[in-house]
């Protein structure tokens, strides 16, 4: 089974949504769970529900974080660094986690995009070992969750 990729696992059919010429569905794939609705004979993705992988990234410098990045891991054994997210408008609904995962003294600071803001402050700093922030955009700005 080594090398193998599974396509599609799963189908689940609703008919008669409105707006979608009678039918939706959810879909799975390996890369998680959508919804779909089908619109002149084709099927058009509507939205994630869920993603069962998630990209990790671990970083030893700035960082610059990505639209797919999920969990961004963070080295400061070699100094100090910064964790700058996207733009806000560019990443709603985008869940984010940053976690220092080394015992040196030095800082780790997530800093906003811009005037945007994570829970009301352009930037927030991890200090110690184990130390992680949860964050959620909602299109204007970033919340500890």
């Amino acid at each position: 089974m080594s090398g193998d990729t599974v396509q599609e696992i799963a189908y689940f059919y609703y008919v008669g949504y409105p707006g979608a010429n009678g039918s939706c569905r959810f879909s799975g794939t390996n890369n998680g769970m959508f919804f779909e609705h089908r619109v002149a004979g084709v099927w058009v993705p509507d939205g994630y529900l869920s993603s069962p992988r998630h990209n990790v990234v671990t970083v030893v410098a700035n960082y610059n974080v990505l639209g797919a990045d999920s969990i961004v891991l963070c080295d400061a054994t070699g100094g100090a660094f910064q964790v700058n997210l996207p733009a806000a408008a560019d990443s709603e609904g985008q869940l984010l986690a940053v976690k220092k995962i080394d015992a040196s003294a030095n800082s780790v600071t997530i800093d906003a995009n811009g005037a945007e803001e994570i829970d009301g402050e352009l930037t927030q700093e991890i200090l110690f070992q184990w130390t992680s922030l949860r964050m959620v955009c909602d299109g204007s700005d970033w919340f500890i969750v």
